[in-house]
């Protein structure tokens, strides 16, 4: 299951990059805002299952608020502080990009 998983973030961490590129590039408005939404969802889905991966209790019911309710976690939850630093990242990442698209008006 987890090398599942580890297979399943690597595929999303390279779909991710493939997006990052693509946003770099000036594209047309619409595109923009396609790209900015698959990359939020993206980053909360990695995000989620780094948690679910790692995290050695996981307090929260089908994983409904999962991001929220992980952001009180200590690294006493995780087996090394480098895993509890990637699951942060990937959190704090998810979190902005939803930001972002909120302050553009995006849905």
């Amino acid at each position: 299951a987890q090398h599942a998983t580890r297979d399943r973030c690597s595929t999303i961490e390279h779909t991710l990059s493939l997006i990052n590129q693509s946003l770099e590039v000036e594209s047309e408005c619409t595109k923009r805002r396609r790209l900015q939404k698959d990359r939020a969802s993206l980053l909360v889905v990695l995000a989620v299952l780094l948690i679910h991966q790692h995290a050695k209790v996981v307090e929260v019911l089908a994983s409904g608020g999962l991001l929220e309710h992980s952001s009180k976690d200590t690294p006493d939850l995780y087996d090394s502080h480098v895993i509890f630093d990637s699951v942060v990242r990937a959190r704090q990442l998810a979190k902005d990009a939803l930001d972002d698209l909120s302050k553009q008006g995006i849905e």
